[in-house]
């Protein structure tokens, strides 16, 4: 093989010019010119002909993968391209099931991760679970070992045991930036795992979204990325249910701009409306009904949006759909049910007070 020393500096430039050429890791790579082994900071410039022996993995790396995988972890470059060197395998599990990548990509430790890429490192060796490297830095959110391992080709689709993506671990903890590039790398947006989760349903399944900006990010990354808002979950529900439920008005905004259908039904009738005014969400009711929700829609028990307003106790609620001209023979019905058990109340609450307060006399019996 014909070098061009004018393109390099040192004996490791040759060698990393060999592994592309050659498909054969630096760190197994011995130049010798004459009886002399070369080192990798040695300079070229003199160099004419030198001759390339390939090692073999060191017996100790069979054995003992723990040393490589620890300092992976810790994050320590210089011990790891040492053991590399020697050389040890770098596709090793330890005995948790996991490999050094593995454990880097997840922390973060983006030098280390480019060592073992370096090292030919497989990204899609994939844990007992089925997850790989990628799983681990989508879930803590590292970024550039995410885009480190998709630049070696890491399966940006590849499914874990129970049907989960990467995209969908970056989606549930809200890493937009991992999403951002999984998506970039042409992730399928709209898998379903084994459970009914989608990468859409994570962003509100994982925690409230009013809580931080990045859950909603992730929610308009997936929009833009053509995710289907009106994916059902085997019980029929779509994320726009999650959405009105919990009261997430700016989540609802978006999935209804992204043409979510708002008036679509689970299993047993419920729609969005229904658990936006069961759970007192009266701006997120007033959006959907904006949207021209079905405000007189009936669950298959006969509940409705307006009977629910009855369950949260909501006013505000129970306003939005008065405004929203509710078919009168529920309305009045309600009404006179809300304003019953709203006096119910008072009139328990007033005996309880009555009882806490009243002088011990007015306890006792008449003589």
């Amino acid at each position: 093989v014909e070098i061009p020393k004018a393109e390099h500096d040192d004996v490791k430039s040759v060698k990393r010019s060999l592994q592309a050429l050659l498909n054969i890791p630096r760190f197994r790579q011995r130049l010798v010119y004459g009886e002399m082994v070369l080192e990798d900071g040695a300079a070229v410039a003199s160099l004419v002909h030198v001759q390339l022996l390939v090692r073999e993995f060191t017996t100790d790396s069979q054995s003992q993968p723990s040393l490589l995988v620890t300092h992976a972890l810790q994050g320590r470059a210089r011990e790891v391209e040492a053991l590399l060197e020697e050389p040890q395998d770098p596709n090793l599990f330890d005995a948790r099931g996991f490999t050094a990548l593995m454990h880097a990509s997840a922390q973060g430790h983006v030098e280390v991760v480019r060592l073992l890429l370096e090292a030919m490192a497989e990204p899609n060796l994939a844990a007992s679970s089925g997850a790989t490297a990628l799983f681990d830095a989508a879930r803590r959110g590292q970024g550039e070992a995410a885009r480190l391992l998709l630049e070696a080709r890491a399966d940006v689709n590849v499914k874990s045991n129970n049907g989960i993506t990467a995209l969908m671990k970056a989606t549930f903890h809200g890493n937009a930036e991992s999403a951002r590039l999984l998506l970039e790398a042409r992730a399928n947006v709209n898998e379903v795992a084994d459970n009914g989760g989608t990468a859409l349903r994570n962003t509100f399944v994982s925690r409230d979204m009013g809580s931080t900006q990045g859950q909603l990010e992730v929610l308009r990354l997936l929009l833009e990325s053509m995710a289907e808002p009106n994916l059902a979950s085997s019980t029929g529900t779509t994320v726009l249910f999650e959405a009105a439920l919990q009261g997430q008005d700016e989540a609802a905004r978006l999935l209804l701009e992204a043409r979510a259908d708002v008036n679509v039904k689970s299993n047993n009738g419920i729609t969005a409306l229904m658990n936006a005014t069961f759970h007192g969400n009266a701006e997120s009711a007033r959006l959907l009904l904006e949207a021209r929700a079905n405000v007189n829609e009936v669950t298959n028990n006969g509940g409705t949006a307006l009977r629910n307003t009855f369950a949260s106790r909501d006013l505000r609620s129970l306003q939005v759909l008065l405004d929203a001209q509710v078919d009168a023979r529920f309305g009045v019905a309600i009404c006179a049910c809300i304003v019953i058990g709203v006096l119910s109340l008072l009139f328990i609450d007033a005996i309880f007070i009555y009882l806490i307060f009243a002088p011990e006399r007015s306890m006792k019996p008449s003589p």
